[in-house]
């Protein structure tokens, strides 16, 4: 298959305030656009931001733990902004590869059975920029080798941050591709 026709991979990670994407808050989103190889197509490279949550929200006290040792809290009070301005500039952001190539998939670990429910709900802009009809999940693809007895790469070790799990993600990725050849 040409270069061409490969699809482009947006790959995304939340961290959110809970596990019900109806009543609970995203409060981190990173995104970062690779070509099919998980080489970045632009620079940056990563958008990442941090979103301010409603006073009424509540954490489960695992989540909330997490999130106040790996600094996330001190990041949002520091630089927190509306979801809703956070879903426009990504949208805004995705949508200029989505012109570039036919496809733009969503990619991540979990993105399949978590990641894209909360888009759904709550970042409806970013959600329409990606062809989530198909998604790419190395979260079940790392699943799936390690019940094949396949050997995997050292442990992966989350701080659960968005970004860190963007990179944790396309690592894999990477080493999936590498080692398939």
């Amino acid at each position: 298959m040409q270069e061409k026709d490969r699809p482009l991979l947006c790959w995304l990670d939340l961290e959110t305030s809970g596990l019900d994407h109806t009543t609970d808050a995203i409060l981190e989103v990173a995104v970062s656009v690779t070509d099919w190889d998980g080489q970045l197509t632009y620079d940056p490279g990563m958008v990442s931001a941090v979103a301010k949550f409603p006073n009424t929200t509540k954490f489960d006290p695992v989540v909330k733990s997490m999130h106040t040792a790996n600094g996330l809290f001190n990041d949002i009070a520091d630089h927190g902004q509306a979801l809703s301005d956070i879903d426009a500039a990504l949208a805004d952001h995705i949508s200029d590869f989505g012109r570039q190539r036919h496809e733009l998939w969503l990619a991540g670990s979990g993105v399949a059975q978590f990641d894209i429910h909360w888009l759904r709900a709550q970042m409806p802009l970013t959600s329409a920029s990606v062809h989530h009809y198909v998604t790419l999940d190395v979260g079940h693809l790392r699943r799936a080798l390690r019940l094949a007895g396949e050997t995997l790469p050292l442990p992966v070790v989350s701080e659960h941050r968005a970004g860190s799990d963007v990179r944790i993600a396309q690592d894999f990725w990477r080493w999936w591709l590498n080692s398939r050849w």
